[in-house]
């Protein structure tokens, strides 16, 4: 978030934070929205591939144009510096990367697990 709005910030867009929240959901919206015509469309499976690609293509060039330069709000230039290699570091990403693995999961097989269990 503080990537996007720096970003944000240098193009004079502040405005548009609240976006960068919502897009999360208005991706969930636009996919449901597609899907639901495809389906009354009786098309395939490729088809979805092929307009979700198409639809996100045509978000990344809207958020190309909308947040603009890509020099950071904080006038550092460079890259950062290299994060510290700290076996509590490595923890936490494990744990994190095991909880989200655990969680697409969950949500993936929910209408499963949730029909199974009667």
């Amino acid at each position: 978030s503080s990537i996007v709005f720096s970003h944000l910030a240098e193009a004079g867009r502040g405005d548009l934070q609240a976006l960068h929240f919502g897009g999360v959901g208005l991706g969930i919206a636009a996919s449901s929205a597609l899907l639901a015509i495809l389906v009354t469309k009786h098309a395939d499976w490729s088809a979805g591939w092929l307009w979700s690609g198409a639809i996100s293509l045509a978000g990344l060039l809207l958020v190309a144009l909308l947040a603009g330069s890509a020099r950071p709000a904080n006038g550092v230039a460079g890259r950062e510096p290299a994060l510290p290699s700290d076996r509590s570091l490595t923890k936490m990403i494990v744990a994190y990367g095991l909880f989200g693995f655990g969680y697409v999961v969950t949500a993936t097989f929910l209408i499963a697990i949730v029909r199974q269990g009667g």
